[in-house]
């Protein structure tokens, strides 16, 4: 039998994006339009669906004005 391999997937930190863009008074699909995203793959973000690449979690990073990664983002490894 094949043995799983663990791998890592990046998740946002929901909540904490959220107290940011409550903050910046920006909506969901404004933030999607900051980042150049559409906001159905901003959802799938948000709602742990999809783990976005460096880019574009960079992207949220500047648009949020958030320098420390662990602040947004969150590594859990997973089983393939």
């Amino acid at each position: 039998m094949a043995r799983k391999r663990a791998t890592e997937r990046v998740i946002l930190r929901a909540e904490a994006a959220w107290d940011l863009l409550r903050q910046l008074n920006m909506s969901q699909n404004e933030f999607a339009d900051r980042c150049g995203l559409t906001s159905g793959y901003m959802s799938q973000i948000f709602s742990g669906e999809r783990s976005p690449s460096a880019p574009v979690r960079r992207r949220i990073q500047k648009v949020l004005g958030v320098e420390d990664f662990n602040a947004l983002f969150v590594v859990v490894k997973v089983d393939e």
